[in-house]
């Protein structure tokens, strides 16, 4: 039997209210948490192929990334576990983190979700060089270049770097990256481990 707190308005202040509808959001979030990092793959893949689910997700995703630095314990294995099951839906989070502008408290995260799904790790190297390609271009010559830079950088190094053993047999992993810019990515780098 379950009864709904906040159904009963007329007796409970707002506050009271607002206290009551963010202890069943922590609730729901632990739950599903709980849930995405035990051992339950049948339903792991329901929940993150289910379009209702994803549709929530994306609508809320928002709320939820600005959670992630938060309640990282409850938010993170949701997300890894969606990457995991739903290839699209993981590409999709890895665009949005990648274009956030707050992506340097999401690179970790980032990380996770381009390694969580180890057939996935080429095409999701691809994304994250080409974004990296395209905001080199779109900074270059610009003060900030290596700040804006650098936590992408650093993702994609950690990535190839954890998964290099991995991605031997995939030759289609295209890092063409003319001679001027690989040069500029170099002095990036050693300009980043001088600081």
């Amino acid at each position: 039997m379950g009864y709904k707190l906040t159904e009963s308005t007329g007796t409970l202040s707002k506050r009271t209210r607002n206290y009551i509808a963010s202890e069943q959001k922590k609730t729901a979030l632990e739950v599903l948490s709980k849930i995405c990092s035990g051992n339950f793959p049948s339903v792991l893949r329901v929940i993150s192929n289910q379009s209702q689910t994803i549709d929530k997700i994306k609508s809320q995703f928002d709320s939820l990334a600005s959670l992630v630095s938060i309640k990282s314990s409850l938010i993170e294995p949701t997300f890894i576990a969606i990457a995991r099951y739903n290839k699209e839906m993981g590409d999709w989070m890895i665009q949005k983190f990648l274009s956030s502008p707050n992506f340097e408290k999401h690179a970790p995260l980032t990380a996770n979700l381009i390694m969580c799904e180890k057939v996935e790790v080429p095409n999701r190297l691809q994304m994250l060089q080409e974004h990296l390609m395209g905001r080199l271009e779109e900074k270059r010559g610009s003060d900030d270049l290596m700040a804006s830079l650098l936590p992408a950088v650093q993702v994609f190094v950690q990535s190839v770097r954890l998964c290099a053993p991995g991605l031997a047999a995939h030759t289609n992993i295209d890092f063409a990256v003319d001679s001027a810019t690989l040069l500029q990515i170099v002095d990036m780098a050693g300009a980043s481990t001088a600081s």
